[in-house]
């Protein structure tokens, strides 16, 4: 018999009801959508954050193409990713990433100096203080940085720069305190490479430390690390590049003065270093040594940090963020109230790019145009006034900008013809532009766009090109087209390269001659050499050069100047020497004789810009007086009298000019407030004051404002104005006043029809030559010897385009 045993409080086992299934997708976490910049036409690395979870914890595989660290090109590209959950379970989903070619990155300005550099072709070009504090050296002119030519981007810092290369590495020169070059030695005026960086997408320069964002989202920092703008959680300085620590998706970064900030992958910003007034974040810190997340901004795709306190996001809805100290208006919002969090600038859309300086902060929109506001002590908001706004106001004249840059006091902006215009404060010459002249609106940069100088001889033409290279072309008697002859041929009607001359900073043309700066401070000659004039220690016609030949004891040029048969160069420290024809004293060192070798012009100093005439010169000071010396019989020397001098005097009621043009028999004055005064030989109305009588004394030219490059030739004066224009007056025998009408004559200012879009001009008594944005010549006038550079002998009375021009 079976026995059952029962025990109390037990009973048989139940089966355990079957899991329910699992249908919940996992979740997928994207970016909305990235905007990120490079300086690499071909693209850059991308880091990114996307992740997926599962509402059970369980365990997503997640794959997304193109992947995070993979290279992305400049265009628009969609992310596709998927995530799968142990039950098969598959959400998908998709993000945009877009990569634009960062225009910013071809000019970059000091916020904590005063200098700037840029980026063209892969050399770079800088200009003002010189980058070490081991020398006095400045430059008033833009100069080449030694080094090979594949520069993609250059940041800027107090006294010092780097540049990223196309190998994806860093350089830097200038002055080496607390390490800001992160070579670990000595200051250097030669970029030298930071050791121990590689992949390296974006550079940043504060007063003393340097940042550089790496393909893989981190960030490392050298230099000074007073205020903790290493972001290493302490204050010890790094002489070589080291780690932020907790920074691992970065893809852009911004310095300036002693702070530091960076944009993660989906949009938020953290800063480190210097604060106060809540550049930091809302507790007002002063210091912060570690990177911290900035409270309200989670869209920012580009960044600028000011030194004065101020900083600013352009955000993926093209507007502009701005947080901090707001004294003199900087954050544009109306008011002085400083701010702890982020608040949107009025007015601004369409933001591309950004740049803070110390007192003032601009924007380029995408329509091309420029906006600043802030202090304007110097003219650094660029709308043509000295008036301060705590709103954005219109930049004059920049409609074709593409980004920008802003320094202690100035500004600068990249324009898509390739060149860059500078305004506001110039005390070193920071702005580029070949004088210390305070400008309140933007100045084309010379040098840094395809044809950056023309000059014009009696009858021949030559234009400097975009890394260095002369061009010449039209009357060859004596070789001054410098193509190795001495007589005109077909070829010499056109444009023809200059034989063994590919550094050029400068060109300028005499009668039958020519020459040019180079790079290493020596001066090139070639043509006619019957005074002396090329330098060369001897003075006759058979010692004529058909090529470029050195002039003797010159190694430290920074501009040459040619004139009749007289050529002098403007050296460094501000001295001015001379040499060839000085029968009027127009050589300037006491005597009335020609030399055929360089000879010191007395009694002057501190000069900026030289000009020289048919048998007389004339300097600009740094103080903005004029000094003139020479031929004086139609009071060409501008001091009341018809005296001829063999030393510099000063020219009378000058003492705000910043550009000065010099020709036969009168000479001319742009002032800063952009209105122009000339003085000497009125014969042909070239002075523009309605008459035809002399004037030993400067007199306005009426009816005419806010000009930005002023040119004299023989009977005409003409001036490029800031909407691109052309005014001339004068004579007008070959239609070289008034294209297409020979017979117009004028004592005032008219307006040449088809000039729009004027940079620069050159002019001699039958013809003249315009630089234009997009950094082409357009020429008119005489042309018997082929010197509009046409390909033909036909004079032409409106303004053609010089043919072969690449």
């Amino acid at each position: 018999m079976a026995v059952v045993v029962v025990v109390a409080g037990c009973s048989p086992p139940a089966s355990a009801p079957p899991p329910e299934p699992d249908v919940d997708p996992p979740r997928l976490i994207l970016p909305s959508g990235m905007w990120l910049t490079t300086a690499d036409p071909s693209g850059r690395t991308v880091i990114y954050d996307a992740h997926a979870v599962d509402t059970d914890g369980s365990p997503v595989r997640m794959r997304c193409t193109p992947e995070s660290g993979d290279w992305f090109p400049v265009g628009t590209s969609t992310v596709d990713c998927a995530a799968i959950d142990p039950a098969a379970n598959t959400t998908e989903g998709q993000f945009e990433v877009r990569v634009s070619l960062d225009s910013s990155r071809s000019v970059g300005v000091s916020s904590a100096g005063d200098h700037a550099c840029a980026v063209r072709d892969g050399g770079v070009w800088c200009w003002g203080e010189q980058l070490s504090r081991t020398s006095p050296l400045q430059t008033f002119v833009p100069r080449a940085v030694p080094g090979p030519s594949d520069a993609t981007d250059v940041a800027v810092g107090g006294s010092h720069a780097c540049e990223l290369t196309s190998r994806a590495t860093v350089r830097c020169w200038g002055y080496n305190g607390d390490g800001a070059l992160g070579t670990g030695g000595a200051d250097s005026s030669v970029p030298v490479d930071v050791a121990g960086l590689a992949g390296v997408t974006s550079i940043a320069a504060g007063e003393v430390h340097s940042c550089a964002a790496i393909a893989d989202g981190t960030v490392r920092c050298w230099g000074s690390n007073f205020s903790g703008q290493l972001g290493t959680g302490s204050t010890t300085n790094a002489s070589r590049p080291t780690p932020v620590p907790g920074i691992t998706d970065a893809v852009a970064i911004a310095a300036g003065g002693r702070a530091t900030c960076v944009v993660h992958a989906g949009g938020g910003v953290s800063c480190w270093g210097s604060g106060g007034t809540y550049q930091l974040g809302p507790d007002n810190a002063t210091r912060v040594l570690s990177p911290r997340l900035i409270p309200g901004i989670s869209d920012a795709r580009a960044l600028a940090v000011g030194a004065g306190g101020q900083t600013c996001a352009v955000t993926a809805r093209t507007t502009l963020s701005c947080w901090g100290s707001n004294q003199h208006g900087r954050l544009g919002d109306g008011t002085t109230q400083s701010r702890a969090a982020p608040v949107d600038v009025p007015g601004i859309s369409g933001a591309v790019a950004a740049a803070a300086g110390r007192d003032q902060t601009c924007v380029v929109l995408a329509e091309g145009g420029a906006r600043c506001w802030g202090s304007n002590s110097r003219g650094q908001l660029g709308n043509r006034t000295d008036v301060s706004s705590t709103i954005p106001v219109t930049v004059t004249g920049v409609g074709d900008a593409d980004s920008i840059a802003s320094g202690t006091m100035s500004a600068c902006v990249h324009r898509v013809d390739g060149g860059v215009s500078c305004w506001g404060d110039n005390s070193v010459g920071q702005i580029g532009i070949g004088d210390t002249g305070e400008e309140p609106r933007p100045v084309p940069v010379p040098g840094i766009a395809a044809v950056t100088a023309v000059a014009i001889g009696n009858d021949h033409t030559c234009a400097r090109v975009d890394g260095g290279g002369v061009r010449c072309w039209g009357k060859n008697n004596s070789g001054q087209v410098g193509n190795g002859t001495l007589y005109a041929t077909p070829e010499s009607q056109r444009p023809g390269v200059v034989a063994g001359l590919s550094d050029a900073t400068d060109v300028s043309a005499g009668t039958w001659h020519t020459c040019s700066t180079r790079e290493n401070g020596i001066v090139s000659c070639w043509g006619y050499n019957g005074a002396g004039q090329l330098g060369i220690g001897v003075d006759s016609t058979s010692s004529r050069s058909a090529v470029p030949v050195a002039v003797l004891g010159i190694s430290d040029a920074v501009a040459v100047d040619a004139g009749g048969d007289t050529t002098c160069t403007l050296r460094i420290g501000g001295v001015v020497s001379c040499w060839g024809r000085g029968t009027s004293g127009q050589l300037g060192d006491g005597l009335r004789r020609s030399s055929t070798t360089p000879v010191q012009v007395r009694n002057l100093s501190g000069i900026t810009q030289v000009a020289v005439a048919g048998g007389f010169v004339c300097a600009l000071a740094g103080d903005r007086s004029v000094w003139c010396w020479g031929d004086n019989s139609a009071g060409q020397l501008g001091d009341n009298t018809t005296t001829q001098r063999i030393t510099p005097v000063q020219v009378t009621n000058i003492g705000d000019a910043v550009q000065i043009a010099a020709s036969d028999g009168h000479a001319c004055v742009r002032h800063a407030d952009g209105t122009v005064s000339c003085w000497g030989d009125n014969f042909r109305e070239q002075l523009g004051t309605g008459t035809k009588v002399d004037s030993h004394v400067p007199v306005k030219v009426a009816g005419l404002d806010g000009v930005v490059y002023v040119s004299t030739g023989s009977d005409t004066t003409c001036a490029v104005l800031d909407d691109g224009t052309l005014r001339c007056w004068g004579t007008n025998f070959m239609g070289q006043l008034v294209p297409g009408q020979a017979d117009v004559h004028s004592g005032v200012p008219i307006e040449v029809p088809g000039i729009t879009d004027g940079r620069s001009i050159a002019e001699d008594w039958a013809h003249r030559c315009v630089i234009t944005g997009s950094g082409g010549i357009q020429c008119w006038g005489g042309n018997w010897d082929g010197q509009l550079g046409l390909g033909t002998g036909t004079s032409i009375m409106q303004a053609t385009a010089v043919v072969g021009w690449d």
